[in-house]
């Protein structure tokens, strides 16, 4: 979440050329959907693909889970599912109806009415405009050449690229290339041609630059907090630990508490001599005596 701050921070401090650059952007539209992002669990990127990470991606984006409809009617079981529609762009509403019809994003339709499926598919409570998830083809280009960019003027929020070298993590990452979440697929995920493909769109763009695979214990991942506890209550009753054992296993030592007050108290510590700054408190975190020998 403080990423996502300090992103909007950043995006509000920009030049005037730099909006008109994507005038087709939902700012806060866009930004709402990265704090989506960012809230995104381990558990939820680390679940079933189909019913249960995908849709939150979905959420994220601002689309509704729409299997059923009809394609160019609101129809996103495409999205996140393949190697291409994996920009999740955030729009404003006079934009919408742009088709490519210039043939400016190469490889894509002339006729690339995405309008009503916008309309349909979009969640109205993330904020103003509208939500799709993209092409994301001609990305790897600098500027970006892809339908957000170039068909709709738009900053993405996020993009998922898949993880080589084994491509079975997956990262969101924004329009700048940080890292926003990362999950792994599990069940029916795209499959390995099309996981590879989506790398490959990226490949040497600011969009692979913190594209690495790291550790993530799926299994853990997808714990709860009350069955992490009982696992580990059980272990320590079948180790027949006793009580003084385990207090000491949970407890932080003398040492390390004694640091971590000094480093509290330094932190409230400003560099005022003239005591003219504003303060958290009237002076600094007075000494505290614990008693210990």
């Amino acid at each position: 979440m403080l990423l996502v701050f300090l992103q909007f921070l950043l995006f509000t401090s920009m030049s005037t050329q730099a909006y008109k650059s994507y005038p087709g952007t939902a700012v806060a539209r866009m930004l709402a959907s990265r704090a989506r992002a960012a809230s995104l669990t381990s558990r939820e990127l680390t679940s079933d693909w189909d019913s249960v990470t995908r849709p939150r991606i979905l959420w994220a984006a601002g689309l509704k889970d729409l299997r059923s409809a009809r394609p160019g009617q609101g129809y996103t079981g495409h999205a996140f599912n393949d190697w291409n529609h994996v920009d999740a762009t955030c729009m404003m509403p006079f934009i919408t109806n742009q088709t490519n019809s210039d043939g400016a994003v190469v490889g894509i339709s002339k006729k690339n009415n995405l309008h009503d499926g916008i309309l349909i598919a979009s969640d109205p409570e993330l904020g103003e405009g509208g939500s799709w998830s993209t092409c994301q083809l001609g990305c790897n280009k600098d500027p970006p050449s892809d339908v957000a960019h170039v068909q709709f003027k738009s900053r993405i929020a996020f993009k998922l690229v898949w993880v080589p070298p084994s491509f079975t993590q997956f990262v969101l990452v924004d329009d700048d290339g940080n890292v926003i979440n990362r999950g792994v697929g599990v069940g029916n995920i795209p499959s390995e041609q099309e996981r590879q493909m989506n790398y490959e769109a990226v490949k040497g763009s600011k969009y692979a630059l913190h594209v690495t695979e790291v550790p993530i214990d799926v299994a853990q991942a997808g714990k709860n907090f009350l069955t992490i506890c009982h696992e580990w209550i059980v272990e320590n009753l079948e180790a027949e630990k006793s009580p003084l054992e385990v207090a000491k296993a949970i407890t932080q030592t003398q040492e390390s508490l004694l640091d971590g007050i000094d480093r509290l108290k330094a932190r409230s510590k400003i560099d005022d001599p003239d005591d003219v700054l504003h303060r958290c408190a009237e002076r600094d975190l007075p000494s505290i005596n614990f008693g210990f020998d």
